[in-house]
């Protein structure tokens, strides 16, 4: 572990791969945060989720870099160094990334607690496209 991130030169201006994490989108699955891979713009979820997925993308990629993505929060982490790293040039979303709010009715909130958009709105462009799901916004 160092006490500087030996990897800046990899961060990349990159776009997002979906409005919430790609992975979790595609098993209908919930997050906690969101981390965007700045190599190659992969959206998965952070740690704290059940799956993981930010971690999975750095293990299946070696690539070293993450930004803080929900919201965007001027932050990143190295994987590979293990520290924080600054990114104040922080990537912009592509619209309001759906918030699981959880509780015995799943829903589904805009980051600014508005009604967020219906998960098949704003993921096309992603690949993901529309799925049956029993999530709705609320």
């Amino acid at each position: 572990m160092s006490d500087q991130c030996t990897h800046t030169a990899q961060i990349g201006e990159v776009t997002p791969s979906a409005r919430g994490c790609e992975d979790c989108l595609a098993i209908d699955s919930t997050w906690v945060h969101l981390r965007l891979c700045r190599s190659c713009g992969h959206v998965g979820c952070c740690d704290d989720s059940p799956h993981k997925h930010a971690t999975a993308h750095y293990q299946a990629t070696s690539h070293p870099i993450v930004e803080g993505y929900d919201p965007p929060e001027g932050w990143g982490w190295c994987y590979v160094d293990e520290v924080e790293v600054e990114l104040p040039d922080q990537t912009p979303q592509l619209g309001p990334i759906p918030r699981y709010v959880g509780g015995g009715a799943v829903g589904w909130r805009g980051v600014d607690g508005g009604a967020g958009a219906p998960l098949g709105i704003g993921i096309g462009e992603s690949g993901i496209g529309n799925r049956k799901s029993g999530l709705r916004a609320v």
